[in-house]
């Protein structure tokens, strides 16, 4: 996983991320701040807020908020836990995903973001990845990532619950 360094100074939103190993509940991005922008993020603002809630229990399942769907496979989850997909207002696309206080065990959540309603000259798609803010380096990190140019989508399996985007990766340090 690489770290790319945001590059416009922002005030960061307490709590955001979360580790799902620890169990811990970070508060939902309800006060419309976002991390600063990731410099290669696709140009996909958001222009209405969107907040769902769903829960998802051991047989697996999944929740949607705007352009962001949350999978949890069968197995991953020991009971039913409510998960949180906030998407803000923002010049770039943004999701945060939050539980609440539970964990996982076995396999990992998969998250998906459409790219489908950005406009421009957009990259092609398998150089699109998906990136998590980690809110103590300061830094996106990039996401193994699949992308399927039909759909407009990125999918990417997640450890840890945090905010997400849409970007190319820097190559070389940028």
């Amino acid at each position: 996983m690489r770290s790319i360094r945001p590059r416009l100074p922002v005030v960061l939103v307490p709590g955001l991320a979360l580790a799902l190993a620890t169990c811990a509940t970070a508060a939902p991005n309800g006060g419309g701040g976002v991390p600063p922008p990731y410099a290669r993020a696709l140009p996909c603002p958001t222009t209405a807020a969107e907040d769902e809630e769903g829960t998802i229990g051991p047989g697996g399942g999944s929740v949607r908020a705007g352009r962001a769907r949350l999978r949890v496979p069968a197995g991953a989850l020991p009971g039913r836990v409510r998960f949180r997909l906030s998407q803000p207002v923002a010049p770039y696309l943004f999701v945060s995903v939050v539980p609440d206080g539970q964990r996982f065990g076995g396999p990992g959540a998969a998250l998906t973001l459409s790219y489908a309603h950005c406009t421009g000259d957009l990259p092609p798609a398998d150089s699109l990845a998906l990136f998590r803010w980690n809110p103590r380096t300061r830094q996106w990190d990039e996401l193994a990532s699949r992308a399927d140019a039909g759909l407009r989508e990125v999918t990417a399996e997640i450890e840890h619950l945090s905010g997400y985007t849409i970007g190319t990766p820097s190559r070389g340090g940028g």
